[in-house]
């Protein structure tokens, strides 16, 4: 065999080894798709969406509870806050009620009761001191209300419109708005839209009320104040004219003022 031939020949073998070690291999395949994601995605809603809303600058639990149409106890309650339910900017609150969970009930096996021996409590026949006197931040639980400012009323309340939640009186520019009775204020601003500058005051755990179109508010949240008290100035309506807004809510509802304020001579 001549050289030329043997040189051909082991080119073959050559060829023939690389080709079987080629089928016998093959490059490993991954796909990023097929890896698990690991990275938390947290879908938490911007704006008031129906479910939830997201807390802005000046918003209070009571003014989110007003907007919403909620009792500020209730979205104390869905949301787990406690006293004195305060709220931060970003929170999410929920404005609904969250879904109900099924609670499996399972039967547990009774143990006996355990015969304890019960120590006769002593009892002091001193009388016990009379507790601390009432202060005038108490809240009542009977209310007496007072008009808020003195005019002819524009508007009137009228159950299931949402355009007369409360009544509109009319006035002069300037004119002092007073508390319609004792209370905390628990919203001083103009974050609510359509009332202007608006003035919540809580009066006890049923009752709040509201005062809005005004020029000018004259206490801040956290004060109290007594029935009477020069709370604001009466500025004007969506009309260009002077004017109070007025809306008296119990647990959250809108009632009609005129019901629970006395009669006019």
């Amino acid at each position: 065999m001549t050289k030329q031939q043997l040189r051909r020949n082991f080119s073959i073998l050559t060829l023939l080894l690389l080709a079987a070690c080629t089928s016998s291999w093959k490059a490993p395949v991954s796909s990023y798709s097929e890896q698990p994601d690991t990275r938390k995605q947290q879908k938490l809603p911007v704006k008031i969406n129906g479910r939830f809303y997201k807390v802005r600058p000046g918003d209070t639990l009571y003014s989110i509870a007003w907007r919403t149409g909620h009792d500020w106890q209730t979205l104390a309650r869905w949301n787990n806050l406690k006293s004195p339910h305060q709220i931060f900017v970003g929170q999410i609150v929920r404005v609904v009620p969250p879904e109900k969970k099924v609670v499996v009930k399972t039967q547990v096996a009774k143990k006996k009761p355990v015969n304890k021996v019960v120590k006769p409590v002593l009892r002091s026949t001193e009388k016990k001191v009379a507790g601390k006197t009432k202060t005038k931040t108490s809240f009542k639980s009977k209310l007496y209300w007072r008009w808020p400012a003195n005019g002819r009323l524009l508007k009137t309340y009228k159950r299931g419109d949402v355009t007369r939640k409360g009544i509109v009186v009319s006035g002069k520019a300037g004119q002092s708005i007073l508390a319609a009775e004792d209370g905390k204020v628990v919203y001083s601003g103009s974050g609510l839209i359509g009332y202007g500058q608006l003035i919540i005051i809580k009066h006890n755990n049923k009752y709040l009320s509201a005062y809005g179109y005004n020029s000018k508010l004259l206490v801040k949240e956290g004060d109290w104040v007594t029935k009477g008290k020069k709370i604001a100035l009466m500025g004007n309506n969506n009309n260009s004219k002077p004017a109070l807004h007025f809306e008296i809510r119990r647990n959250g509802d809108p009632i009609n003022p005129v019901a629970v304020l006395p009669k006019r001579k």
